[in-house]
């Protein structure tokens, strides 16, 4: 009998429904940190846990906001992502909310599907 090495088992990274993409500069690290520190207390809930993530791009002023974005979303392991720049205002119910208008359209867009309509592609 031959052995033959055992194929690793890829484990697949638990689906992210909503990424918040955000991105900076250094030398406006504080008022990012105000903005995480909100984001971080809004997914600490249970409707948000395992569900949200935020992902920085931090630099010095080296690339552009659309290589940033760029980046971000390349990095992205998700079906949804939001862009929010470090000078963004995050409401205290701004998670819930993104959330919420995400439920909204997957529920419509299945009552679409379950009445037989298709979007055609061209």
């Amino acid at each position: 009998m031959e052995n033959k090495p055992v194929e690793p088992i890829e484990e697949k990274a638990p689906k992210i429904l909503l990424e918040i993409l955000t991105y900076g500069k250094e030398e406006n690290k504080s008022a990012m940190k105000r903005m995480n520190e909100e984001l971080q207390k809004q997914m600490d809930t249970r409707k948000a846990k395992n569900r949200v993530r935020i992902l920085y791009y931090i630099d010095k002023g080296e690339l552009s906001v659309e290589e940033k974005k760029a980046w971000l979303i390349d990095k992205a392991v998700c079906k949804y992502f939001v862009f929010a720049p470090e000078d963004y205002n995050v409401s205290e119910d701004y998670v819930k909310s993104l959330l919420d208008k995400i439920k909204k359209t997957e529920d419509s867009i299945q009552a679409m599907k379950n009445a037989g309509l298709t979007i055609k592609r061209n």
